[in-house]
């Protein structure tokens, strides 16, 4: 398509042949009626002949073809130039049905206002008095879409719909259509009074207008709000926790409003340490086997491998557990949008709290003997089918704040205890073992900080 016969000029063509034939055919323009182009289409095309819809189709298309020619090209159109081609389109217009030449000639890229402004040149100055009334009747047509239809127009209609209606869903519909409109800061002001979770909001409002003119009542919100949750925690049921770990909890809170932080990152370290029993000692086996020799299923024979059943866990799973148990431990205790708990460092806020895990899935040694592993009997309906070796799962956490010496460790060892049922195989039996230790440790965790376990507690 040829660049110098642009979108606009187009737009100008069939904006001016709809207005003229509107005005032949007596129909309406009312501009308090909320008048678009595409009312004025409508209006229109009801009263058009079949010539006439034909033409106004075909410069509707080459409109839209050069508009998203330009698009994809990314070819600059100034607002001055812009103009300049839909006044030339308008012209064309006028230049046909002055010279009263067939309206499809609209749709050749022909310059008909330079043919007209020649006419024009040789013809006598004075003109009827009909003609400029008709000729301003429509500049002012042209001008009201222009204006109507600018970035400028839009977003202050639409701000003013925001205004009157005063919902989440309209706000939400300004931020989409303008991301860096004039009002921006405003509407989010406004959104704050109609949401009931307001911390990110209040969040996402410092970091975007940090010199905000509503930033003292942000911040003196954000204040309030984290003052209630920690009075919430202060006044909590004490009777499990850990005095180490609620010094560093009650620290870390502090230290989160002060830094108008509200993301903790999970940092976990995995490593799976496993066995079979053929690797264990000589003498360690001759005594188990010796110890299980007079049970009615002898150990030898009937011990299934650790290493063939017990296929690696998917880590990501089990990471998640620790984060949907943290997560869930804090939402018991505050209000659900003050604190969120990621896995990446991506998501999380610069000078974020860091909660390290570091665990090793190993053999399960025996309670009064560490040199023998822990057997367990494995089967169905209470009649025993085979044994397999016993897993466990040894973790290491250290809670760390940014800038403070302040810190928290400790170490657990996770078993899997009963709570295991419905196990379809041997597989699935240590699967659900392993998720079960990290369940139990996230609910020991969540004891020691005085916050809520969530697993194996009712919910």
């Amino acid at each position: 398509m040829k660049q110098n016969f642009l979108s606009s000029r187009w737009y100008g063509r069939l904006l001016n042949l709809l207005v003229n034939l509107a005005y032949r055919k007596g129909v309406s323009l009312d501009q308090n009626e909320g008048l678009t182009l595409q009312t004025l289409y409508e209006k229109v095309w009801a009263e058009s002949t079949l010539a006439e819809k034909t033409v106004i189709d075909q410069l509707l298309q080459k409109w839209s073809e050069q508009k998203r020619y330009e698009e994809e090209q990314r070819i600059p159109i100034s607002d001055q130039e812009n103009k300049k081609q839909q006044e030339k389109g308008a012209n064309d217009v006028v230049a046909i049905l002055r010279q009263g030449k067939r309206l499809d000639l609209l749709v050749q890229e022909v310059d008909f206002s330079a043919q007209e402004e020649i006419l024009i040149a040789s013809q006598k100055k004075a003109k009827s008095r009909k003609r400029i009334i008709y000729s301003g009747f429509i500049a002012a047509i042209i001008l009201a879409f222009v204006i109507y239809n600018l970035p400028y127009f839009k977003e202050k209609r639409l701000y003013h719909t925001v205004m009157e209606e005063r919902t989440i869903e309209v706000c939400h519909n300004y931020y989409e259509q303008f991301p860096k409109g004039q009002h921006y800061e405003d509407v989010m002001f406004l959104e704050m009074d109609l949401s009931s979770n307001t911390v990110n909001l209040l969040m996402n409002y410092l970091k975007r207008f940090p010199n905000g003119k509503y930033n003292k009542e942000v911040n003196n919100r954000l204040d309030a709000l984290w003052d209630i949750e920690i009075s919430k925690y202060e006044q909590r049921d004490k009777t499990k926790e850990s005095p180490k770990a609620v010094k560093y909890m009650t620290e870390m809170l502090h230290y989160m409003k002060r830094n108008r932080i509200n993301t903790i990152l999970l940092d976990v370290n995995s490593d799976i340490s496993l066995k079979d029993f053929e690797e264990y000692d000589e003498d360690v086996k001759e005594f188990l086997y010796s110890w299980y020799r007079d049970e009615k299923l002898p150990l030898e024979g009937n011990l299934l491998s650790l290493k063939e059943n017990f296929t690696e866990q998917d880590r990501g799973s089990l990471m998640q557990i620790l984060a949907d148990g943290v997560q869930k431990s804090f939402n018991k205790m505050f209000s659900e949008d003050l604190v969120s708990v990621v896995t990446s460092s991506l998501e999380a806020a610069k000078g974020s709290p860091i909660l390290s895990f570091n665990y090793v899935i190993k053999n399960r040694s025996d309670e009064h003997v560490s040199q023998l592993p822990n057997i367990w009997t494995y089967g169905q309906d209470g009649t025993p089918e085979a044994y397999i070796l016993a897993i466990d799962v040894k973790f290491n956490a250290k809670f760390s704040i940014p800038g403070s010496d302040i810190t928290y460790e400790y170490s657990e060892v996770g078993e899997p205890g009963n709570e295991i049922t419905d196990i379809e195989d041997v597989k699935d039996g240590y699967r659900q073992m392993t998720q079960v230790c990290f369940a139990k440790f996230s609910d020991k965790m969540a004891e020691n900080l005085g916050l809520e376990e969530i697993y194996f507690k009712g919910e």
